[in-house]
């Protein structure tokens, strides 16, 4: 089967075929509620956490989610963010709660993302309402790494000792 890396980092594998599995090429279409659902399963089952608040903002959206989600083989736990005007200009991305209660414990202050060519930011990282969001130094890796509203990205969890998270990038364009 022909597989394809990512461009930014190589850790997450993304399968370009996606007939390999018996399902159709041309995905579909599915009401959100259903489709959601599916998705979360989906990546569930492959140890990747999505936001529980999540929503689709479009049709468009939720291919490009489906569609990313079937070719994913993440070597380790992971999350994915769906990158939003909000995250870009707040300088605050919550991360899944799910994954952060199950891989991270509430003393910790600081994560650090790795991504384009090795190059690591150190990221502080904030507790509240059972969750945490990004703080300190986010603002630093979008800029740096020139992210655009509507990139996915991918954090995988590399390393426990210093919280070392992998950042695949999946460009919207």
């Amino acid at each position: 089967m022909p597989r394809k890396k990512c461009k930014m980092e190589k850790q997450v594998e993304v399968n370009t075929n996606t007939a390999h599995n018996g399902e159709d090429e041309h995905p579909t279409r599915i009401k959100d509620n259903e489709s959601l659902h599916k998705l979360k399963a989906l990546l569930e089952d492959k140890r990747i956490f999505l936001s529980r608040n999540y929503k689709f903002s479009s049709a468009e959206e939720k291919e490009r989610l489906f569609t990313l989600a079937k070719s994913l083989k993440p070597r380790n736990p992971s999350f994915i963010i769906m990158l939003r005007p909000s995250h870009l200009y707040s300088r605050v991305v919550y991360l899944p709660a799910k994954f952060t209660n199950k891989y991270l414990t509430q003393d910790i202050k600081l994560i650090k993302l790795r991504a384009y060519k090795g190059r690591e930011w150190p990221v502080q990282i904030g507790w509240m309402y059972g969750g945490c969001n990004t703080m300190q130094g986010w603002n630093e890796f979008l800029n740096d790494t020139k992210l655009k509203a509507g990139d996915i990205c991918v954090f995988e969890l590399i390393r426990t000792e210093d919280l070392l998270l992998e950042v695949s990038v999946f460009n919207k364009s």
